[in-house]
């Protein structure tokens, strides 16, 4: 009886990690201003069966704000999209469930290399007052323009994130009360989004003195 409910747990934790939305039963009583109401993102399962979800809501002027919390694998269920289809915040966090996850994964990026930044700067500063070092200049300083060109494109990314997302998040709220009053007006910037995240990975794959640098540090 162990080893089926053992069974049982594990095949619904693979459920919960290869779905892009869940429902959390109760989560609505807990926390309030949930725009995806009972709906979350799941992240990662942790001890004891706990499944960490991340619930976005709006703050004042439609700032977004993401809460993550962690929650027993008995409060969650796996929510039927051919059942619900009719479910408008149903839809809606589906669409904006990659969003989020790759906005919450541009954020580290950023954090990342800003941190990359200011430690090849550093680098920068000794090799120029060594004599020993000082042909190694130029790679560190092509490393910094290719880390700073990166940032610039990533916050860019970021931002139609944002935009996007805070768009779903406000449309849901609007359709609540009227599904008629509804746009869609993510066609431009899904476009630009599509762009952007292109060039940023272009870039990424051709920064070549900032990949040789980030080797041997990990040398």
């Amino acid at each position: 009886m162990l080893e089926n409910l053992f069974f049982r747990r594990n095949q619904k934790i693979k459920k919960v990690l290869n779905s892009d939305i869940i429902v959390v039963n109760g989560v609505e009583e807990r926390a309030s201003n949930l725009c995806l109401k009972n709906y979350g993102i799941p992240q990662e399962v942790g001890e004891r069966y706990k499944v960490k979800v991340i619930f976005p809501r709006l703050k004042i002027a439609g700032v977004i704000e993401y809460i993550f919390s962690w929650h027993s694998l008995d409060e969650i269920d796996i929510p039927n999209f051919e059942i619900e289809q009719n479910d408008i915040t149903l839809r809606a966090a589906k669409e904006l469930a990659p969003l989020i996850k790759e906005h919450l994964q541009i954020e580290e990026e950023i954090f990342s290399l800003e941190e990359q930044y200011n430690k090849v700067n550093d680098l920068a500063d000794l090799v120029s007052a060594s004599e020993l070092y000082s042909n190694q200049l130029e790679l560190y300083e092509k490393a910094l323009v290719q880390i700073e060109n990166l940032l610039i494109k990533a916050k860019q990314l970021k931002n139609i994130y944002i935009h996007l997302i805070n768009e779903g998040l406000i449309g849901i709220q609007i359709a609540g009360y009227n599904p008629d009053n509804i746009r869609d007006n993510r066609l431009a910037f899904d476009s630009k989004y599509r762009t952007i995240r292109e060039e940023y990975q272009y870039m990424r794959d051709a920064a070549t003195a900032y990949q040789e640098l980030t080797h041997q540090q990990n040398e």
